[in-house]
């Protein structure tokens, strides 16, 4: 699995969303069972976007390694 995303952090990075979004559609239920309050889904929304921040913080880390190994390698003018 990790040559096809090239890295071992957005494999991780993956099954925990994916993790994550599991938890985030049966927490409010789980709190208040078949009609939730606001404040069990305010727990699924903070989730939710802690999800959303970690994600999008490790492709932006990963993009940063990557140019930055381009950058040492030579191979960021080829085109290729």
């Amino acid at each position: 699995m990790t040559r096809v995303t090239g890295s071992t952090a957005l494999l991780v990075n993956e099954l925990a969303g994916t993790a994550a979004v599991l938890v985030i559609v049966a927490l409010p239920w789980v709190l208040g069972g078949l009609h939730p309050t606001r404040e069990d889904l305010t727990w699924t929304i903070l989730l939710a976007f802690a999800t959303g921040f970690t994600s999008i913080s490790a492709l932006v880390l990963f993009v940063l390694d990557l140019a930055r190994f381009e950058a040492k390698s030579g191979d960021e003018g080829d085109g290729q």
